[in-house]
């Protein structure tokens, strides 16, 4: 699942693989060349034009979901908090281990943010804890700071990351595992691992 497709280079590489693909965005301009690049690409593509938050909470709240399933949140201004918003809204629990078979989540989430340490302290404040095995991936080296015209700085310098997890299905709900060692907060390079 696709949510912020754009016009649907990530969507049509998955389908090129071999993955069973359900595309969106919202931008009536993206949701056009991306049903065009679905259509001259001949792939069997889902192309949907939604609110990818709602379309996310939907899907959470339903547990629509069987098997293993990637989400692709690529919307780097908002997605993290979307994303946490959206899990928090639907109870997501933390749990020790979860139970062999049940349906799994995997969320592929980009955004920017000044540090790792700084993601790591989004996604703990979104949701209350560490998932077990997060990632914290860089995608680029850095975004320079924006300065005005008279030499103040407007931002400073940023770096793009995929933060990624997994969420499981439960009789009781959608849960994240806990990492072992919930004590401690994990280093840099432990989120980078």
């Amino acid at each position: 699942l696709d949510l912020c497709a754009g016009i649907g280079a990530q969507s049509l590489l998955c389908a090129r693989r071999g993955a069973r693909v359900i595309t969106n965005d919202l931008n009536p301009a993206a949701y056009l060349a991306l049903k065009e690049n679905v259509r001259a690409n001949g792939f069997q593509i889902e192309v949907l034009q939604g609110d990818a938050k709602n379309l996310l909470e939907e899907m959470l709240q339903k547990q629509s979901f069987r098997g293993r399933l990637h989400v692709v949140f690529n919307l780097p201004s908002l997605a993290l908090e979307m994303l946490l918003d959206a899990l928090h809204t639907v109870g997501l629990r933390a749990v020790p281990k979860v139970q062999k078979g049940e349906a799994e989540l995997c969320l592929h989430c980009y955004c920017f943010g000044h540090c790792v340490e700084e993601v790591h302290d989004r996604v703990l404040q979104g949701v209350g804890f560490l998932p077990a095995h997060m990632t914290v991936r860089p995608v680029r080296q850095s975004f320079l700071p924006r300065v005005s015209q008279r030499g103040t700085l407007l931002e400073s310098e940023r770096y793009f990351y995929c933060v990624e997890f997994k969420v499981y299905t439960s009789s009781n709900g959608l849960c994240c595992v806990l990492p072992t060692d919930t004590h401690r907060k994990p280093s840099s390079e432990q989120l980078l691992s």
